[in-house]
Order: C-alpha cells, then structure tokens, then sequence
C-alpha cells in the first residue's frame, strides 16, 4: 500500500470534492455454516483486501453531460465467527475453532473528474471506501447469520 505521505492534501481533496458516488452492489458471496455454536457469545474477526481502480464496466463510463469518468472500488470481506470458550480449570487456553465463514465482495462506482493517482487511492480505500461499503457489509452480515440460523452479529461502526 502507498505511503500517505506522498499524497498532497490539496489535490487529495480536490480530488473527494470532484467525487460522486454513483453505485453500490454485492458482487460475490460465499457463507458456511462449519458447526452451530454451543452459546450466543461470539467473537469475530476480518480479513479485508480492496482492488482498483478499474475503469467501470458499464456503457456510461464517460458521462457525457457532467464529463465525469466512472471507476470501481471493490472490497473483499473474510468474515470468521467464533464462539467465546468457557475457561476449564487446569486446562490452557485453547484456540477457538470458527462455527461459520461469510466471504462477501462488495464494489462501489464512482463518478469523478480524474482518476485517483496510485498513492491517492491507497489513502481512498483506507478512508472513504470502507465508509461507503461498511454498512452494506453490517447488514449483509447481520441478516445472513439470521439466514443461517445462527447468533445475530451487529458489526460495529467503522471509525477511521
């Protein structure tokens, strides 16, 4: 990932003001259910990995009228859910296992004068992507843990 650094704060925020947000979809998902859970106290953690920019692959990759040029910002979530161990007297604390995997890609089209240099977008997809894509990951894994007949899960808000 770039280093912030090498990013000017004038063109980096000439850049978001330029920015529209045109578009928000899942594009993949993959959930397993590996056991059900003993409790309803969870644990979790998140493994993230974001891709692009690309050029949007839509025929209004150009608006015409505002002259803006769509990309896409893409996320993928690696969502593993363990259930918290009652402590056994005279036994060491083990690793817990995960009882379920949620894998989701969510993407986002944007709409701007420029596209982001490379070092502008490693500060995007640290700062503005995740507050555009969290919310859609916080429901997506609270209504499918639901789904599945599992504990419900409410990811905190994310915060920069």
């Amino acid at each position: 990932m770039s280093e912030t650094a090498a990013v000017n704060p004038e063109e980096y925020n000439s850049f978001i003001q330029g920015l529209r947000l045109e578009n928000i979809y899942l594009v993949a998902a993959n959930t397993r259910v590996l056991r059900f859970p003993e409790t309803t106290s969870l644990h979790f953690s998140i493994e993230e990995t974001s891709e692009g920019p690309s050029v949007a692959d839509s025929p209004n990759s150009r608006n015409q009228e505002q002259e803006l040029i769509s990309f896409q910002a893409a996320t993928k979530y690696v969502i593993t859910l363990f259930e918290e161990a009652p402590p056994r007297p005279g036994v060491e604390e083990e690793k817990p296992e995960p009882f379920a995997v949620l894998e989701v890609v969510w993407a986002a089209v944007y709409g701007c004068e420029r596209l982001p240099t490379e070092d502008e977008f490693g500060v995007f997809v640290q700062q503005n992507l995740p507050l555009n894509l969290w919310p859609y990951l916080r429901q997506f894994v609270h209504t499918t843990l639901a789904q599945m007949s599992l504990p419900v899960l409410l990811l905190p808000p994310f915060k920069l």
